[in-house]
């Protein structure tokens, strides 16, 4: 059902605490596989990915854009779920995630894509300023971050031209896409 997507450049420190939040979502069945798109790691990430048992490709370019398209080429699932290395999914992300996926199975357009709400773990006067400051650009431009994760049906990223070859803000030009 879902392909999880995550690029990662020297993650090993924010990397397992990702794949810990998808557990629910591996022992629900939910999650098909998961592939890291390492681009050019020095430290213990591949090692990490390969413990893991995530399918792992690598990428000579730098850069997110070109690492989340390389990976989305291959993926096997209907849905994608890109997600940066140092996201965190809340516990019942997979059922928000799941009762999407049906509503868009049910409705006869093409498919849409979503994005989880941003938070940040550190407590205080700036994580919240900033939390705010997401939340108001969301509602605003409906312009998530990458940091929010990006749900999105295969074929509907396509029709969008996927993710572009630029190293950074592939998010904004893909959701602009969108």
């Amino acid at each position: 059902m879902l392909s999880v997507i995550i690029p990662t450049l020297n993650a090993s420190k924010t990397l397992p605490a990702t794949f810990a939040s998808l557990m629910t979502g591996l022992i629900e069945g939910m999650i098909k596989e998961v592939i890291i798109s390492d681009g050019g790691s020095t430290d213990h990430t591949i090692q990490i990915a390969q413990e893991a048992g995530a399918v792992l490709i690598t990428n000579n370019q730098q850069g997110r854009g070109p690492q989340l398209a390389k990976a989305a080429q291959i993926a096997k699932s209907e849905w994608l779920l890109f997600l940066h290395a140092d996201t965190e999914l809340e516990q019942g992300w997979h059922e928000e995630s799941r009762a999407f996926i049906d509503q868009q199975t049910k409705n006869k357009q093409s498919p849409q894509a979503a994005a989880f709400t941003f938070a940040l773990k550190d407590k205080g006067m700036m994580p919240a300023a900033l939390t705010k400051i997401v939340w108001a650009r969301c509602a605003l431009f409906k312009l998530p971050y990458g940091d929010q994760g990006l749900l999105i049906h295969k074929q509907t990223y396509h029709e969008a031209g996927g993710y572009p070859p630029i190293p950074i803000m592939e998010d904004v030009a893909l959701i602009r896409q969108l």
